[in-house]
């Protein structure tokens, strides 16, 4: 590891959690985890998006603005 934040790891590794979450509460019969996933699926997307700008501001100095 080079200490260097990730946006391709962080979204991921949430991806993983969250998928497997939904089939812990499936398993625990608290939801049914393919009804779930169909509606949360775009939530990785924003969360991928936050964690790539995120990475881009911080490689910029987080001017966010000029190159």
């Amino acid at each position: 590891m080079n200490g260097r934040f990730s946006p391709e790891a962080f979204g991921f590794g949430v991806f993983l959690a969250t998928v497997g979450g939904v089939f812990l509460l499936s398993n625990l019969g608290l939801v049914e985890a393919i009804p779930l996933l169909k509606k949360i699926w775009p939530g990785f997307l924003v969360v991928w998006g936050i964690a790539e700008i995120a990475a881009s501001r911080a490689s910029h100095g987080g001017s966010g603005g000029e190159r």
